[in-house]
């Protein structure tokens, strides 16, 4: 091959070589800002779950609910989880089963179970008022405080103050029970870090 025809072929070859790299670059370019327009849009986007019962504004976005939305939620589990007679609880607990994080599905059914079977045996009935809902998003909990009586067949429990404390995540949109702590004696939070290990 005459150097001529080589140096030809050389230059194509290069010039070829230095659109490829030019394109591939400019793809690789597309692919970042595409990217990072659809991390964008994903973090801007809020995403509507309508609780059982509403009474005031909510939302919820990629980064969590607002809190009203978290106080409706725990209102609403208060109202299954410590409201009942003998003859609801199962469907009443039931309720509340797709709300159970995936991770702790079976402990918390199975603990939800065995109240329930005590509740029957016993012929027990609850009546529960929220007074005040706390809510803690760094530590993902929900506090339902309220007044609760006990009635055992014909005998009525004096009133007492108890709480309803509730572990939840937020996960794709999506509010998850992770635990379920109800305490008449000591108010606070057990899911603090140093707390004693909640469970109902």
């Amino acid at each position: 091959m005459e150097w001529s025809n080589f140096k030809a072929v050389w230059d194509k070859c290069s010039s070829q070589n230095i659109t490829l790299r030019i394109a591939l670059a400019a793809l690789t370019l597309a692919i970042i800002a595409q990217s990072l327009v659809i991390v964008a849009l994903y973090d801007k986007q809020r995403v509507v779950f309508v609780p059982p019962k509403i009474d005031r504004e909510f939302y919820i976005a990629s980064d969590g609910p607002s809190t009203s939305y978290l106080e409706m939620m725990g209102d609403h589990i208060a109202s299954r989880v410590m409201v009942f007679t003998s003859s609801n609880v199962l469907p009443r607990f039931n309720s509340i089963l797709p709300l159970l994080s995936p991770a702790n599905y079976n402990e918390v059914k199975t603990m939800l179970a065995r109240q329930a079977e005590s509740i029957i045996k016993a012929n027990i009935s609850q009546i529960f008022y929220t007074s005040k809902i706390v809510v803690d998003e760094k530590l993902q909990t929900i506090g339902v405080f309220g007044a609760m009586r006990t009635m055992v067949v014909d005998q009525v429990s004096a009133e007492k103050t108890s709480v309803l404390w509730i572990k939840y995540r937020f996960v794709g949109g999506k509010f998850e029970i992770e635990s379920l702590h109800v305490s008449s004696e000591n108010p606070n939070n057990p899911f603090k870090p140093g707390a004693p290990v909640a469970s109902r």
